[in-house]
């Protein structure tokens, strides 16, 4: 329970350290977390996809400047081992998922001579940005491109300057590169970012009003641990990349209603399946809706970057599914019996009283006889 509250608690954090004397490169942040609904079983049926996926996050950065950058680092607060996490890179080879997520007409072109190391798209005819693809050994994602370590019941993820510098090779000045890690978050109880609530009388009723709670926090320094405010702070380190835009988006089940929200939402809408189902590894659920909140600056006209973000959600679902309703029959049913055990006991009881109450009239009655013999 303390390792939950600890992790319910903390801030997500990224930074990107530049090279020496480098300053004018920035970056955006993109953070999807998938809160996904349960597949019916005549969809697992249907796909012959019995495995409902994990909740997880998706962190992506747009880099601008690459080469001035020496590496990227982020901070998530919960244990992650390397199996839990995959590189995005190679679904952005389908157009129609890299429209979606940057908004805007893309065609992809894969260059053979980096052998996939990299995926190019482009707008109009010139290039937009380059997505890395990370170097895997045996499907998982090789320490020469990221380096993972344990901080404070979280983890650092490092993407190493050979990953970073990967996708610049030839790119010019103004050219962009992106990286998007995806992580399975733990087990819906011990999730960092949702927090469930239900009523106390939940298992007393066949169906209830449940209530998540979603918070999500990047670099609000009083929740991270000391080392990686060290790092934002960037005291005695290499100066880090100015933040111009952070975007948070929530894919929920879409049967649940968002009661308020810490700041208005970006835009809102429903998963198109055609484009997304074969983005989500065990295919995407029906109805999912996605919730968007963005906060950005304009650096060239003097803005200060961003230094924090938070978003903070309520949702509300009814709840009543077999288990549930399982339970409440359960109940109902042990009550019964109780009742039914109370009432014989009751009865048993009233016949021993009567019975006694009857003896001791006889005895008054043969009392006096034996009296007068």
């Amino acid at each position: 329970m303390e390792g939950q509250y600890l992790h319910q608690n903390r801030s997500v954090a990224v930074w990107c350290p530049t090279k020496a004397g480098q300053q004018e490169v920035s970056v955006e942040l993109h953070f999807n977390l998938w809160r996904l609904p349960k597949r019916r079983w005549r969809r697992k049926f249907q796909d012959r996809r019995w495995k409902d996926e994990r909740d997880f996050i998706e962190v992506g950065i747009l880099l601008d400047h690459p080469h001035q950058v020496r590496e990227i680092c982020m901070f998530l607060p919960f244990p992650i081992e390397r199996r839990d996490i995959e590189d995005c890179g190679a679904l952005f080879r389908n157009d129609s998922i890299a429209e979606g997520i940057f908004n805007e007409q893309i065609s992809v072109e894969i260059p053979s001579a980096q052998n996939g190391a990299y995926v190019e798209l482009k707008t109009n005819g010139s290039t937009f940005c380059r997505v890395h693809e990370f170097e895997k050994s045996r499907e998982i994602i090789s320490e020469n491109h990221l380096d993972l370590k344990d901080i404070e019941h979280g983890t650092l993820l490092k993407i190493n300057q050979i990953a970073v510098d990967a996708p610049a090779n030839g790119i010019s000045d103004k050219g962009k590169t992106y990286f998007r890690l995806r992580v399975r978050l733990p087990e819906r109880s011990e999730s960092p970012f949702v927090q469930r609530i239900r009523p106390s009388d939940w298992a007393l009723q066949s169906g209830f009003e449940g209530i998540e709670l979603i918070n999500f926090r990047l670099n609000e320094m009083r929740t991270l641990p000391s080392a990686v405010q060290n790092f934002l702070r960037s005291t005695g380190n290499p100066a880090n990349a100015k933040v111009r835009l952070i975007a948070f988006l929530a894919a929920v089940p879409a049967i649940s209603d968002m009661t308020s929200s810490s700041t208005p939402s970006h835009k809102s809408r429903t998963l198109e399946r055609e484009i997304w189902d074969k983005y989500v590894k065990n295919g995407l659920p029906d109805d999912v809706a996605v919730y968007h909140w963005k906060k950005s600056k304009k650096l060239e006209e003097s803005e200060k970057p961003i230094n924090d973000f938070s978003a903070f959600v309520k949702l509300k679902q009814r709840r009543a599914g077999l288990g549930t309703v399982t339970i409440y029959l359960i109940i109902a049913f042990a009550f019964g019996i109780l009742g039914n055990l109370t009432a014989s006991w009751i009865e048993t009881q009233r016949s021993v009283h009567l019975s006694s109450q009857d003896e001791d009239t006889e005895l008054e009655e043969i009392t006096p006889q034996a009296e007068e013999n």
